[in-house]
């Protein structure tokens, strides 16, 4: 009996919080389709800026300034098994070549270096030299080392491959900190622009007793405010976008393989030129100083004195704070407009927000240029050769000429494991493995743009 009661109380007030809540959409609905809401389409600054974040010419810049990565089916076990692309080829052929020509010559010694040959091999069902008797004894006591050295790589890939993690981690929280922080610029700046209006329009609208007049007169001091707001909104977005490419720019290498510094500078060119003023641009692009004190892209006659993330990052900053304490002039502009209670709460968000920023970027720096020590590289790999090298003489005086192809699979195993480490630990560099950098800053500023089409005020 008690359970029916609170139960049928529930369900009660459950449709009591229905009616209201319906009622109240009703309502908001109904003023929503009356008070005087304007978007981008309206104001030809947010339109350029969309236009200039999306310029064709900069986002196909972005996209083609990565190697395309191999989209392999995780599902299908021989999706891309047999396929060159994407493996570490070029740091494999030098030591693979350095062990196959010692396998061969090692062969070519015991078949025809020794004169002698009464040791009669059972594997090889033929007759053998005594040291060539010797080295196929060795293996047992080089067997045991392949303990030690499997755990040095294994260790090797695993951290390698953590590495990797901890970079697209902090790429992504760049790109999450951006499309937060442009979300909440974009309400905040806008938001008391909005309320003025819509108090404006119940106004107009109890005057005239009539929700059908959607339209509010502005005066000269509303229509200042509203565009100061949005240049500044507009700038702020541009700066935003520019971050991801400048992270980008940062972290890959300064060149690239069959490209000159000219081209180098041209690609960077196209990937910010439409956000940013020329000089702007040109402080960006050219982080080293002459002996002059003046900007120059030549890292070789130049010093390094600025980071294109830092300079776009302290720009936020700066723009950040006239965002928060934004001066509101016009109609009714003393009740909209925050106290300065909720102007130093919104400045310390977004300062927050972009001090994240600076934590992300920095955890891409510390892994750009702190790789695994150079001491456990060198050992894993001084160690790796010599075995590779003694198991090679082994084999072939053990076996003869059919272990050198099955030595050569066996080399391309355990050295492709240290390569793939390689391309794991630097993920920021011009290979199919690494981050596509350029992909994900076309992404952010497709984002940024979405922020910008759906603001209302």
């Amino acid at each position: 009996m008690v359970n029916k009661f609170f139960n049928n109380s529930i369900l009660q007030s459950t449709s009591d919080l229905r009616a209201s809540l319906s009622k109240r959409f009703e309502q908001q609905d109904a003023t929503h389709d009356t008070f005087p809401t304007s978007n981008y389409a309206s104001s030809p600054v947010l339109q350029n800026a969309i236009s200039d974040i999306l310029a064709p010419s900069r986002i196909s810049a972005l996209e083609s300034c990565d190697v395309n990565t191999i989209p392999y089916d995780s599902y299908n076990f021989f999706s891309y098994i047999w396929t060159y692309q994407g493996r570490n080829f070029g740091m494999l052929i030098a030591p693979l070549l350095l062990l196959a020509f010692w396998g061969v010559a090692w062969q070519v010694l015991f078949l025809y270096g020794f004169d002698a040959k009464p040791v009669y091999n059972e594997q090889t069902d033929s007759y053998e030299s005594f040291f060539e008797h010797r080295m196929s004894s060795l293996g047992d006591l080089i067997q045991p080392l392949m303990q030690p050295i499997g755990f040095l790589i294994t260790f090797r890939l695993g951290r390698a491959a953590v590495r990797f993690w901890d970079a697209r981690h902090a790429i992504g929280n760049v790109v999450y900190l951006i499309r937060s922080n442009i979300a909440i610029v974009c309400v905040g700046l806008m938001s008391p622009i909005r309320l003025r209006r819509i108090a404006m329009l119940e106004q107009l609208s109890q005057k005239n007793g009539d929700t059908s007049n959607n339209s509010v007169k502005q005066n000269d001091k509303d229509i200042k405010t509203e565009t100061a707001a949005l240049k500044l909104l507009a700038e702020y977005a541009r700066w935003s976008a520019a971050l991801p490419v400048s992270v980008q720019h940062f972290l890959r290498p300064g060149t690239r393989p069959g490209w000159r510094d000219e081209d180098m500078y041209t690609k960077k060119l196209r990937e910010l030129d439409p956000l940013l003023p020329a000089s702007d641009t040109r402080l960006l692009l050219m982080p080293y100083d002459d002996k002059e004190g003046k900007p120059t892209f030549d890292a070789a006659n130049g010093v390094r004195v600025r980071d294109e993330p830092l300079v776009v990052l302290n720009r936020m900053h700066e723009l950040a704070f006239n965002v928060a304490f934004f001066t509101y002039t016009g109609s009714r502009s003393d009740l909209f407009t925050p106290t300065p209670e909720a102007q130093a709460a919104f400045y310390k968000q977004l300062t927050e927000h972009i001090d994240a920023m600076y934590g992300a970027y920095g955890a891409t720096e510390r892994i750009k240029n702190t790789p695994l020590p150079f001491a456990y590289s060198v050992h894993l790999r001084t160690f790796l050769l010599i075995y590779l090298l003694l198991w090679n003489l082994t084999s072939v005086a053990t076996f003869g000429w059919i272990a050198i192809p099955t030595n050569f699979f066996v080399n391309w195993l355990l050295l492709g494991i240290e390569a793939a480490s390689v391309d794991c630990e630097r993920p920021f560099n011009w290979n199919a493995n690494h981050i596509p950098l350029g992909k994900i800053s076309a992404v952010v500023a497709v984002n940024i743009a979405e922020a910008l089409k759906e603001l209302r005020w």
